[in-house]
């Protein structure tokens, strides 16, 4: 129940800044391109430091053996979802397929995961969770890209090694495991950076959300999605992980990361590359608006 009751004022509190993105778009203070330079600064630079941070601790007893069975699970999780999206959608139009394949294979992790994680289960809950994000950012750079484009395997490979996050979970398990010290400014201008992940990835989301004419939002394939992303795979992986008494923390980083909602970049991503833009925004909105109440209710079932 304190997970719970934890998990409400932290979605409360997400939504209040998610509400603040969406009228600071509305008044005209934050405008399509400057959302652009902040999500590139968020992707390139904040959240980088928010999982580089959370490796500086001492090495958590059993690290090694955690941390396989979270990346396992999460690798697994893809998995459930590339099968979901390549089944589910079929009778759609290309360009709304397209959307719901991406946003059921790439939920929003990279922005709510982290933060949610941390806010449950504190600096062990976020070390793990920036573990269980390397599958879910294999997945969203190779399959999750082949949606809207094509791309060769040399160029995937290079961007999976050159990924920022990526970079700083190397990093930080050098750091992590080998005990290497930072000078106490460095560690300072790292944290700074790292507290920002919260408000800025909730203001981002709130101006994209911004752009969705309310008055169509009530769509039937956009609620079968939402139900697809924030029921039928963190359920899956709920009931799976139980009934293979996989460690309660675990279960709940796995479950809550799972459980996000549509990602951002698949508004992007379909404005990009030729997808159904205004589909993708209405996912987006839906799935966050809808997933302030399945995340609490998960965290009960955990």
């Amino acid at each position: 129940m304190e997970e719970f009751n934890i998990m409400f004022d932290l979605q409360i509190q997400l939504f209040l800044l998610i509400l603040l993105g969406y009228l600071a778009e509305k008044i005209g203070i934050l405008r399509k391109e400057v959302r652009r330079s902040l999500t590139n600064l968020f992707i390139y630079f904040i959240l980088p430091c928010n999982i580089f941070n959370a490796f500086n601790t001492a090495l958590v007893p059993g690290f090694a053996a955690k941390g396989a069975i979270i990346i396992i699970a999460m690798l697994l999780n893809q998995v459930f979802c590339l099968i979901l999206s390549r089944t589910l959608y079929n009778n759609q139009p290309d360009e709304k397929r397209k959307v719901f394949q991406y946003g059921t294979l790439c939920s929003n992790c990279g922005f709510m995961g982290n933060p949610i994680v941390q806010g449950v289960y504190g600096t062990e809950g976020l070390l793990f969770a920036s573990i269980a994000l390397i599958p879910m950012r294999i997945f969203m750079w190779s399959f999750g890209l082949a949606v809207f484009t094509k791309t060769d395997c040399k160029h995937l490979i290079r961007q999976l090694l050159t990924h920022p996050c990526i970079i700083a979970v190397e990093l930080g398990i050098i750091r992590m495991v080998w005990n290497v010290p930072l000078p106490n400014f460095i560690d300072k201008t790292v944290m700074s950076l790292s507290n920002c992940v919260t408000a800025l990835s909730m203001l981002v989301i709130g101006s994209i959300l911004a752009e969705v004419d309310m008055k169509e939002i009530f769509e039937k394939s956009v609620f079968f999605y939402s139900f697809v992303r924030l029921i039928l795979i963190p359920g899956m992986t709920l009931l799976v992980m139980k009934l293979l008494h996989i460690d309660s923390i675990l279960i709940g980083v796995t479950v809550l990361l799972s459980g996000m909602p549509a990602a951002s970049l698949t508004a992007i991503l379909a404005d990009k590359y030729g997808g159904d833009t205004y589909l993708a925004s209405k996912c987006v909105f839906v799935s966050t608006v809808f997933s302030i109440i399945s995340l609490p209710m998960f965290c009960l079932l955990i």
